[in-house]
């Protein structure tokens, strides 16, 4: 049985996938998998198990005007693949999935927005409301995807990087109590500023950790040590490692407090205790998944209990968690506060279950 899977990406979308492919790999076992994908996010599923080809595209193919109208560039690479016996495309805009019309597959399913479409791409979809309206989460989408196009039931898999875990990586010295600080998001594709909290806080609250025992190590790319001058606060890694080198280092530290960014879904993905800071996104579309030991703080709500995450709560909580609100918003204080409670916190107490 041969399944294909495109979905250009970045490094945080790349983990919300991997309890799609889990699944898939449960579902059928002795299927080949083959995931079309963007060239960034290759060296995070590089040797793993649920995956038995990753294929790339250079990110100057995935920009272009014909990737936007049709993606036909991609898609004439993926047709001349053969047929398959399931294909599912995850590619949020409709309007770059028009070159699956191209591929051969005994089955195909994919996103579309709703209203009226020229042509029926899929034998399966779900609707992909305008943003802010999918409240559901990101991974969760991609399962109900799966189970609508083959009636297999989901396995409630969470997010999973364990190949990159027990892969051997050089890293630097690193101190007995660390945690990694990432002030960057966003990627060349899609530039993060507005979901960065201000620096300057950042500062702060290193400070606030170097004060009370816990080292601040620095992880983000070459480019986040342009912008984030950390002025020798802690450890400055950043632009210092590959991805899975940053990987495990994530997973070797006490706890990561990021915003909504890569490194905050890979520390999720590795069990290590994780800090996320949400602004103009919605933590239930693209916080933690099935992860309820994490600590949610979105602005001008606060902390976000685990039963909103999986949905539940009123009206006015979910509004309040979809609303688009400055990184500003999010106070030193309160985010001082949560930390602290968080980190001396077993892993194994009530709030951590």
């Amino acid at each position: 049985m041969r399944i294909g899977i495109y979905r250009t990406c970045g490094i945080g979308d790349a983990v919300q996938l991997t309890p799609l492919f889990q699944q898939i790999r449960a579902d059928f076992p002795d299927a080949k998998v083959t995931f079309f994908t963007s060239e960034n996010v290759a060296p995070l599923l590089d040797g793993c198990p649920f995956l038995d080809e990753t294929v790339p595209f250079p990110s100057s193919l995935l920009a272009g005007t014909a990737a936007e109208w049709g993606g036909f560039p991609m898609w004439r690479q993926i047709a001349r693949r053969g047929k398959w016996d399931l294909f599912l495309d995850l590619e949020p805009r409709w309007r770059r999935s028009l070159g699956i019309m191209l591929v051969r597959a005994g089955r195909k399913g994919g996103l579309q927005g709703d209203g009226w479409k020229p042509v029926r791409l899929f034998d399966e979809f779900l609707i992909q409301h305008p943003a802010g309206l999918d409240r559901g989460h990101s991974s969760a989408r991609y399962l109900e995807l799966w189970q609508k196009v083959t009636g297999n039931k989901d396995r409630r898999l969470g997010y999973n990087l364990d190949h990159v875990l027990a892969s051997p990586a050089s890293l630097p010295e690193l101190p007995a109590r660390f945690v990694c600080l990432v002030p960057g998001a966003g990627n060349a594709m899609n530039p993060g500023e507005a979901k960065r909290w201000p620096f300057t806080n950042w500062l702060r609250l290193a400070g606030q950790l170097a004060e009370a025992g816990f080292i601040p190590v620095w992880l983000g790319s070459a480019e986040d040590e342009r912008l984030f001058p950390t002025g020798g606060t802690g450890i400055n890694l950043m632009g210092r490692l590959d991805l899975r080198q940053a990987c495990q280092t994530v997973g070797k530290g006490m706890a990561l407090i990021g915003n909504d960014s890569a490194l905050f879904h890979i520390a999720l993905a590795t069990r290590t205790k994780a800090v996320g800071l949400f602004g103009p996104t919605n933590p239930q579309r693209t916080g933690p998944f099935r992860n309820p030991s994490s600590l949610i703080l979105k602005a001008r709500f606060g902390r976000v209990a685990p039963a909103l995450l999986a949905r539940h709560g009123t009206d006015a909580d979910r509004d309040a968690l979809d609303a688009c609100v400055p990184m500003q918003e999010l106070g030193l204080d309160l985010v001082s506060h949560e930390v602290f409670g968080y980190l001396a916190a077993s892993p194994n107490s009530p709030e951590l279950q």
